[in-house]
């Protein structure tokens, strides 16, 4: 039994876009390359949907570690999308400079930044809404305000799928420190070793003394 899978590549490539407010890193969506692929073997009713997912996260990593592999890093995310009927899964690799937070927890269409003041309870002033001029995406990077007496309390995200509220100090992230120290191991102290001089006991022989027969 083959089943059927549809392989999608893209490249989610950085700009920056900026008002006279804000700058925002964003990104392009590369050209879609699909193609089919059919997976030999695979029975969905007897394996269930475990399974199936199983071999498209197979797929979709031996494709992008082909992409990757094959091709130069040109800075851009590179990502491979597996569909199949019901289901789909996607891995993304890559790496992009100047990043300093996490904007979305994936990949969004932008609509809409707006900055925010808070006045009151469940009542709040738009100091600043940015719009990109052009069909954007919007995952990490940096959103820098111009003006830093520009007194805010929040930033709204919109996207297709959400609004996503962002605080002033989740605009910087600390990077994430890795230990580098390998783990050493501690010489043990050795103990040092006293000789033991074992005394010798001095046996003193006694003289058995002749007895003398009477006869």
């Amino acid at each position: 039994m083959f089943l059927k899978l549809v392989v999608k590549s893209f490249e989610l490539c950085p700009f920056e876009e900026e008002s006279d407010t804000v700058k925002v890193r964003l990104y392009t969506r590369g050209d879609r390359h699909w193609s089919e692929a059919e997976e030999p073997g695979l029975n969905v009713k007897e394996q269930g949907n475990e399974g199936l997912l199983e071999k498209m996260l197979e797929m979709a990593g031996n494709q992008l570690t082909m992409w990757m592999t094959s091709e130069k890093d040109s800075g851009c995310y590179r990502f491979i999308d597996v569909e199949a009927p019901g289901a789909s899964i996607t891995l993304g690799e890559g790496a992009v400079k100047d990043v300093e937070t996490i904007l979305t927890p994936k990949p969004s269409p932008l609509m809409r930044i707006r900055i925010v003041k808070v006045e009151e309870p469940e009542k709040y002033r738009v100091i600043h809404e940015f719009k990109p001029s052009k069909e954007s995406i919007i995952y990490d990077g940096f959103i820098n305000i111009k003006n830093p007496d520009l007194q805010y309390d929040l930033i709204l995200i919109d996207t297709t799928d959400d609004t996503r509220i962002l605080l002033p100090h989740e605009l910087i992230l600390s990077p994430l420190k890795l230990s580098s120290e390998s783990t050493k191991r501690r010489a043990r102290r050795k103990k040092p070793k006293t000789s033991k001089t074992k005394r010798k006991k001095s046996k003193t022989r006694k003289k058995k003394g002749g007895k003398s027969k009477r006869k």
